[in-house]
């Protein structure tokens, strides 16, 4: 199956870090920090280097992920996933991360070199007959 498109991220900052909620005239704002902007900044920089060229990704994806995190410290990959789909849309990888249907995760031991690898997919026609049936009962 041919990538629609293949990154290699730097590791994000933690979720927490990442937004930033503010009063304002008696409302709650939810910004983006410095460290988020940066983080968004960064993406782009390795979409660009990259050669990714192209217009947002339309329609169902299928996504994996895998995660080399810079320490032993205890993350969870979906605040992972998080932050890093955030900056994909904002860079106009695809229009919204909520066309992801297929989603698969990897957390790696900490090693050498720290950062994400994301790899973009059309989503593969598979069936799973009991999984099927659950969503049938489900529904």
């Amino acid at each position: 199956m041919t990538p629609l498109a293949e990154f290699r991220l730097p590791y994000p900052p933690s979720v927490n870090t990442i937004w930033r909620s503010i009063v304002v005239n008696g409302s709650v704002r939810v910004l983006l920090s410095k460290e988020g902007r940066g983080y968004r900044e960064a993406v782009k920089r390795a979409i660009h280097a990259a050669h990714y060229a192209r217009t947002s990704i339309a329609g169902p994806l299928e996504v994996r992920v895998n995660v080399f995190p810079p320490d032993r410290r205890r993350r969870d990959v979906d605040n992972i996933c998080k932050a890093v789909f955030d900056a994909l849309t904002h860079a106009g990888v695809w229009n919204d991360d909520s066309q992801i249907m297929d989603l698969h995760v990897r957390k790696f031991s900490p090693g050498a070199a720290s950062g994400v690898a994301v790899l973009v997919l059309e989503p593969r026609r598979l069936r799973f007959e009991s999984l099927d049936e659950e969503v049938r009962e489900f529904a």
